[in-house]
């Protein structure tokens, strides 16, 4: 029973950081290009991001009410292996199924979106490794509170 309400707040968290992190991403990119935010035309950002931010952050949840004591090395592993497989993850499967959605399967360039896809995935790593630390540690404290409110 704990494991699971740890896994779908986990989910949930994942949810809502989604939300946050395609809303910051296409109000910065439409900053600097000039032009208005849409979340109608945009709702591709959000399905990019919720399914690999779901299902990461709560297996990420789940591992972490499972090992309490961590060192901060542990938890920078811990942090570039999720940050690598939710990167790779919303920019290859995420992007072929939005694109799916959107446009339809005969004119989605698969092979292109999973190549690009890729290669973003490991281009960010400088700068998505630092904030998925500061994410992780707040994840490690929320699962940590959970714990101390379920005893």
């Amino acid at each position: 029973m704990k494991k699971e309400r740890v896994f779908s707040q986990s989910m949930f968290f994942g949810l809502i950081l989604s939300g946050i992190v395609s809303s910051a991403l296409l109000f910065l990119s439409r900053f600097f290009a000039g032009g208005v935010m849409n979340f109608r035309e945009d709702i591709w950002m959000y399905i990019i991001f919720a399914p690999a931010f779901a299902i990461g952050f709560g297996v990420l949840g789940l591992y972490l009410y499972n090992h309490p004591n961590r060192s901060n090395q542990q938890m920078w592993e811990i942090t570039a292996i999720s940050v690598i497989a939710m990167a790779m993850f919303s920019g290859t499967v995420g992007m072929a199924i939005s694109e799916v959605i959107s446009h339809g399967f005969e004119g989605a360039n698969l092979f292109g979106q999973i190549l690009w896809g890729f290669m973003c995935a490991l281009f960010s790593l400088p700068i998505t490794i630092p904030l998925g630390k500061l994410i992780v540690e707040v994840l490690a404290e929320f699962v940590g509170s959970m714990k101390i409110r379920m005893l």
